[in-house]
C-alpha cells in the first residue's frame, strides 16, 4: 500500500530513530501543533553549531610563528615553528589540521593539530622551496614550488609526487582550487595565472597587467578568483571567464601576500607583509585594517567552520531532526 510522506510522518505515535547516514542520526518527530509552531519560529531550517570557531584567521608570520586572529582582530600565538624559520603557505584539511609550507629553504610540509602540536607531514625534494598550498576534495595536498616551477601532490599518507610542471621561470606561489577540481597558480615572475586540470594539464587562465607580481589566491562563492598583486599593491579580480579587473587598492607599500575569503560575510582578507597588518576588503571593495601586530605576515587561511550538530526540517506533516553523532578523530 502506498503511503504519502506526510501521512506517514504525521501518524507516528513515538519518536523513531532512522538509520545512521554518514555519522548522523535522523529522528522523526510527530507533527504536534506546539512543535510546528516552535520550528516555524526558527524558520524552516535550523542549524546549531557543535562548537564555535576558536579563531577566525590563521597567519604564517616572519618570526617563525603561526598566529591566530579572533573575529575581533585580536592576535595570539597558535604554534611555534623552528627558530629562525619563515613559514609560508597554509591550508586546512577536512578535520581541522593546519598544514604549513616549508620554512625558509627547507623542503618540508608541516602539520599542526587543532591543539597546536607541530610535526613533519612530508618532505619534498631537496631543491624545493614550497610556497602556496591547497587541498582537493580527495584530501590530496598540492604545493607550489617556486624554485623548480613545479606543483607537487602529496597524498593523505604523505607520499610526494610531481603533479605538473609550469613554464620555466614562472615561480608559482599562491594556489587555489575551483569547484571543478582545477588548480590555479599565481606565477610571480610572469604576471600570469596558470590553470592545471585534475589530470595535470597546464594552460594560461589569465594575464595581469605589466608590473604585476601575483602571490596569494582565493575564490569567492561565485567563482571569481582574487589575486594579491604585490607589485602595485592591488587586489585583482578575475571572472570565471578570465576577465581581469582591479577589485581594491591597498595603501602604498602594503606588499600583500596571502589572501583568504570568508564565505559567511563575503569579506576578503589580505596579509600585508610590509605594514605588519591584515587588511579587510568588503564585497564592495572597501579596504580597512582588520588586525595589527603580526610580524611580517605571509600567508593566511580562514579557520574551518564547525559542522552543524543538528538540522531540523519540516517535511509533510512531521519534522525530521538530524543529529550528528560525536566521534573521535585521529589528528
Amino acid at each position: 500500500m502506498h503511503h504519502s510522506l506526510g501521512s506517514d510522518l504525521g501518524g507516528q505515535k513515538n519518536n523513531r530513530i532512522a538509520p545512521t547516514i554518514r555519522g548522523a542520526v535522523m529522528r522523526i518527530l510527530p507533527a504536534t501543533r506546539d512543535l510546528l509552531l516552535s520550528l516555524l519560529a526558527i524558520v524552516v531550517l535550523s542549524v546549531a553549531p557543535a562548537t564555535a570557531r576558536a579563531a577566525f584567521l590563521y597567519v604564517s608570520s616572519g618570526d617563525h610563528i603561526i598566529d591566530q586572529v579572533s573575529s575581533g582582530g585580536v592576535v595570539s600565538v597558535f604554534a611555534t615553528m623552528s627558530a629562525g624559520s619563515t613559514p609560508g603557505g597554509l591550508a586546512f584539511d577536512s578535520v581541522g589540521n593546519l598544514y604549513v609550507a616549508g620554512t625558509n629553504n627547507a623542503s618540508l610540509i608541516s602539520k599542526i593539530t587543532p591543539g597546536g602540536v607541530v610535526s613533519t607531514f612530508a618532505t619534498l625534494p631537496s631543491a624545493s622551496f614550497p610556497a602556496g598550498l591547497a587541498f582537493d576534495t580527495s584530501g590530496n595536498l598540492y604545493a607550489a614550488d617556486g624554485n623548480t616551477d613545479q606543483i607537487s601532490m602529496i597524498t593523505p599518507g604523505g607520499v610526494v609526487s610531481l603533479f605538473a610542471t609550469l613554464p620555466a621561470g614562472s615561480n608559482p606561489n599562491g594556489l587555489a582550487i575551483d569547484i571543478s577540481g582545477n588548480l590555479y597558480a599565481a606565477d610571480y615572475n610572469t604576471n600570469r595565472i596558470s590553470m592545471i586540470t585534475p589530470g595535470g594539464v597546464v594552460s594560461l587562465f589569465a594575464t595581469l597587467p605589466a608590473g604585476s607580481n601575483p602571490l596569494g589566491l582565493a575564490f569567492d562563492t561565485s567563482g571569481n578568483l582574487y589575486v594579491a598583486d604585490q607589485g602595485p599593491d592591488l587586489i585583482s579580480m578575475i571572472t570565471p571567464g578570465g576577465v581581469v579587473s582591479t577589485f581594491a587598492t591597498l595603501p602604498a607599500g602594503s606588499n600583500p601576500i596571502g589572501l583568504a575569503y570568508d564565505a559567511l560575510s563575503g569579506n576578503l582578507y589580505a596579509a600585508d607583509v610590509a605594514t605588519n597588518q591584515i587588511s579587510m576588503i568588503t564585497s564592495g571593495g572597501v579596504v580597512s585594517t582588520f588586525a595589527t601586530g603580526v610580524t611580517s605576515p605571509q600567508f593566511i587561511a580562514m579557520a574551518p567552520i564547525p559542522e552543524p550538530s543538528s538540522v531540523v526540517l519540516l517535511i509533510g506533516g512531521g519534522a525530521l531532526l538530524v543529529t550528528r553523532r560525536r566521534r573521535s578523530k585521529n589528528l
